[in-house]
């Protein structure tokens, strides 16, 4: 398709990489247009890139992972106008602060995870 369109100089399709970082380091946007994704972890790696994000409705988790929208924009799926849109708004935009950016990352360390995951089964276990 990328051929045919006449971009695929300017488009990669690595396939499955084990480490995102160097691709995020380039990055201008990172755009998911998932149907569906349970807990989009590769949001939060591209929160911690500095990299904005212009993300479909497609995890329930979406609000805790960006809830404000100095990181990124939230579309409906299956419009591409409004993804579009979304894309050309989020790169005239300035980059997220990186305050911003910490407040996120902070909440997905190992530490404070695993707190957090040890602290709700003594909720759940009386």
């Amino acid at each position: 398709e990328a051929e045919r369109l006449g971009v695929a100089a300017r488009v990669e399709m690595p396939g499955h990489v084990p480490d995102i970082a160097p691709y995020l380091e380039r990055a201008d946007l990172y755009l998911m247009s998932s149907h569906y994704e349970g807990y989009p972890a590769v949001l939060v790696e591209a929160i911690a890139a500095g990299v904005p994000i212009v993300t479909t409705d497609c995890s329930l988790a979406l609000p805790e992972i960006f809830p404000s929208p100095d990181l990124g924009a939230i579309v409906r799926q299956r419009q591409p106008e409004a993804i579009a849109a979304a894309i050309v708004a989020q790169l005239r935009r300035r980059p997220p602060s990186p305050n911003a950016a910490r407040k996120i990352t902070d909440r997905h360390r190992l530490g404070a995870s695993a707190a957090d995951y040890l602290a709700l089964f003594d909720r759940l276990i009386p």
